[in-house]
């Protein structure tokens, strides 16, 4: 696909947002990148760009890897688009199904603001079911013509298998064709223990407070030393932070990277912690007990296995 160097890869996008494309079709983009290779948020990306050019995002949802229910991306976007249209839009009330409501609450929107695109966000489209599949699917075919642009960031190696499940009103755009691509080769500097930092935070399934990370990252941290730890992750482009202040991972291949990488007595005893901590969610306090569990059985495993060989 053709770019300009000011624009890179998202040229089109960037037109469909602003209004001034010709193809009103083109309702969804996948955003394909490599997460492997460092090109952490390919959204990230294209949404600091946006803004730059006086644009913004909506609302924004997405899925994530322990805590699954099908729909729950496309829940989330809805709900943070029902709470954008709530005061405007009474009338306007999800149903089962999210699409209606996603057109309907888009069309609404872009009416306050001159035509201009409802624009929406979707984060690691890689983990959505067959259901959510099926429901992006008839929103690129329902919304053509419809103020509204929905873009979802997909690691590379299934990009191509999600085009052609979605088929009509989607769009592939790749990280290897951006001239402007950060230098993968490139080493930042990191604070000391940001590794430690990094693997206590792939412990959760959801975003975090930092305050909840600080203090299962070890009593020697300061908050001056996170939160500037933290904002090197983020500049990076390594993590995500939340409006509300939490951050996250901004590629979930690089949290299960992490996550597995963990020693699984560290892994269980990070678990139990943050347990302690999210005990008020029961989404999130299952995700921790089960995996304590399996990482229970795990070091039990190996401790027999190290006693059989120590006996031979």
């Amino acid at each position: 696909m053709t770019s300009d160097r000011s624009t890179g890869c998202f040229g089109p996008l960037l037109a469909a947002c602003e209004g001034s494309s010709t193809d009103s079709s083109r309702v969804g983009w996948l955003l394909e990148g490599n997460a492997a290779a460092g090109d952490w948020s390919l959204a990230d990306r294209f949404e600091r760009q946006l803004r730059v050019r006086g644009g913004m995002v909506t609302a924004a949802g997405g899925w994530r890897r322990g805590l699954h229910r099908p729909l729950s991306g496309l829940a989330e976007l809805a709900d943070r688009l029902e709470a954008r249209v709530r005061e405007s839009h009474p009338d306007l009330v999800q149903g089962d199904d999210p699409v209606p409501f996603l057109i309907a609450a888009a069309t609404a929107l872009a009416g306050h603001r001159g035509g201009r695109p409802c624009v929406l966000r979707l984060d690691d489209v890689s983990l959505a079911d067959a259901v959510s599949l099926g429901a992006l699917r008839r929103l690129g075919r329902q919304a053509a013509g419809v103020p509204l642009v929905l873009f979802a960031e997909v690691q590379y190696d299934v990009a191509g298998r999600l085009a052609a499940q979605l088929h009509d009103g989607w769009t592939r755009l790749s990280v290897f064709d951006d001239p402007l691509a950060p230098d993968q080769d490139a080493a930042p500097i990191m604070p000391p223990g940001t590794n430690r930092l990094l693997a206590a935070l792939s412990v959760f399934a959801l975003p975090c407070p930092p305050s909840a990370l600080q203090s299962l990252a070890g009593d020697a941290w300061e908050t001056a030393e996170t939160d500037a730890a933290l904002e090197v992750c983020v500049r990076q482009g390594l993590l995500r932070a939340e409006p509300d202040g939490r951050v996250t991972f901004a590629a979930v291949t690089l949290r299960d990277f992490l996550h597995a990488s963990l020693d699984p007595a560290q892994r269980r005893r990070l678990h139990l912690r943050a347990l302690d901590i999210e005990r008020h969610d029961p989404f999130a306090a299952s995700w921790h007990a089960a995996a304590s569990r399996a990482d229970h059985v795990l070091t039990a495993a190996s401790t027999a296995t190290r006693s059989t060989k120590t006996k031979r």
